[in-house]
């Protein structure tokens, strides 16, 4: 349900893991559904191959989710996530971390360390995890002219923090 920009997914595709580009087969298609899954859902391939191997990383990524429940009250599930982690699943585990992590605004009521704990659970640092739930929240349920003109605004933003 999100417009994303093709130059932009393009040069992502073009940025892909020799790994990653044989974990898929060296298919196109594949590699295009990947990215495009992991852009929509407000993260970058790269990102989440380092996702992918925090998750791998069995005892301090299961220590870590422990301390996130514990923390935060939430009760996490990164069994799937780590699986498709296993499988060079990369567009699975873009959705699965989507899914476990919550809502922008659940996150901005937290505080810093339940925030900094969510994140360290699936793999990220706080700032990359609310800059992901930032874009996902502004690419939801945009479509059409009104995607186009959110994305340019939102990539507008993105630099103003960049540069700030």
């Amino acid at each position: 349900g999100v417009l994303l920009n093709e130059k932009d997914l393009l040069k992502d595709i073009g940025k892909i893991s020799a790994a990653t580009t044989l974990s898929l087969g060296k298919n196109p298609e594949l590699i295009g559904k990947a990215v495009a899954t992991v852009k929509s859902l407000g993260m970058e391939m790269s990102q989440v191959e380092g996702i992918a191997s925090s998750l791998l990383s069995f005892e301090s990524s299961i220590g870590a989710e422990l301390e996130a429940e514990l923390l935060t009250g939430k009760q996490l599930n990164l069994e799937k996530a780590r699986e498709f982690a296993l499988n060079n699943n990369l567009a699975g585990v873009a959705q699965e971390i989507s899914k476990q992590v919550g809502s922008a605004a659940e996150f901005g009521k937290m505080n810093y360390l339940q925030a900094e704990s969510l994140a360290k659970a699936v793999g990220m640092n706080k700032e990359e995890l609310a800059k992901t739930l930032f874009i996902q929240e502004q690419l939801a349920g945009a479509t059409g002219k009104a995607a186009e003109e959110e994305e340019a605004l939102l990539n507008r933003r993105i630099k103003g923090f960049a540069y700030s």
